[in-house]
């Protein structure tokens, strides 16, 4: 019995401090992606309209998106993109997946975020992440475009 309640008590703190964990790993690449906003004096965001299984490059998401965003912010784009940085910090680590990609941020000429599967899978820096809410329904409205 005391084997039992001590593999559960491992059980449980080993998952709870890998959960930690997790969301540290979240939190550092909301703090990367803010420091890389802060070299940079435009942004980019390519939104792809349509639905069906796909897997395509960086370049050519780019060249099929149905909306292109292009926003010079000087030493201001950390603050245009708070929300996308927000976002990215309340997201939790997962396994990357491979299509379905769907949006793209590209920060300068440096790096970028790629959306896929409706936006709620951000892969950035190689690593991914899962968030339930869609990146379009932070980034595609009026208030961000001209706040």
């Amino acid at each position: 019995m005391l084997v039992k309640t001590v593999a559960l008590l491992c059980v449980i703190f080993f998952g709870f401090a890998s959960t930690v964990q997790a969301d540290v790993g979240a939190e550092n690449a909301s703090v990367e992606l803010a420091r890389k906003l802060d070299k940079v004096d435009y942004v980019a965001l390519y939104f792809l309209s349509r639905t069906e299984k796909f897997s395509l490059s960086e370049d050519v998401l780019k060249e099929e998106a149905g909306i292109i965003v292009r926003r010079r912010c000087g030493s201001n784009c950390r603050m245009f993109l708070k929300n996308v940085i927000v976002h990215l910090a309340h997201s939790k680590p997962t396994r990357c997946l491979d299509g379905q990609q769907d949006a793209l941020i590209e920060i300068g000429n440096s790096r970028s975020l790629l959306y896929s599967y409706s936006g709620r899978m951000i892969k950035f820096d190689g690593m991914c992440f899962y968030n339930e809410t869609k990146i379009d329904q932070i980034i595609k409205n009026r208030d961000f475009l001209f706040d």
